[in-house]
């Protein structure tokens, strides 16, 4: 979902929710089903604006509805509170879990010890890659390293050693790449 689609889409839904609210009478309060607009819209859409006019929309709309039925002042305005704390707390709540869901999907896609992207991330870089070159053209360049008798140095210094090795080179290859380019260790002494 982009982050326009999510706003839009919020935005209809919220509408939709004010006039089926309207239409049923005061049977049934559907006011707490703009939790779901205004948290998807939370969670996909970065800019504060688009965020607030979500968060008033939702607001003017129970509003309104709270006038027609002709609810008294107190009673609006203890509900308008109550709705502007839910939304608050929708909002953290959304912001904190697509934070925690990056934070994730970063850690599925990286080698704890090089820092460097792992076989998972390798092969969702190298297929990107591999589109884009079959889609534009142009030459697409691969480089495999592998070090030569790594075994050896774990064998004689240990392995605190060979992960200090390996750390090094994740390094060395990370800060000597161009921001374009993309390293990976793919397993063991492999990058």
């Amino acid at each position: 979902i982009t982050p326009r689609g999510a706003f839009f889409g919020s935005t209809l839904l919220m509408v939709t929710i004010f006039a089926l609210d309207l239409a049923d009478g005061s049977k049934v309060w559907l006011h707490g089903l703009y939790v779901f607009p205004i948290a998807a819209t939370a969670y996909y859409c970065e800019r504060v604006l688009l965020l607030g006019v979500v968060v008033g929309v939702s607001l003017a709309l129970q509003l309104m509805t709270l006038i027609v039925y002709g609810i008294p002042a107190l009673a609006i305005l203890l509900n308008i509170v109550i709705a502007l704390a839910s939304a608050g707390m929708i909002v953290a709540f959304a912001r904190s879990a697509r934070i925690r869901i990056a934070k994730i999907e970063a850690l599925a896609v990286t080698d704890s010890l090089t820092q460097l992207h792992n076989r998972r991330g390798f092969e969702s870089i190298l297929a990107v890659e591999i589109a884009k070159q079959r889609r534009d053209g142009g030459a697409l360049s691969l480089a495999l390293l592998d070090l030569d008798r790594f075994k050896e140095l774990n064998d004689r210094r240990g392995h605190e050693a060979g992960d200090q090795a390996l750390r090094l080179l994740g390094n060395v290859l990370r800060t000597g790449t161009r921001p374009s380019d993309s390293t990976a260790r793919i397993g063991g002494d492999e990058f």
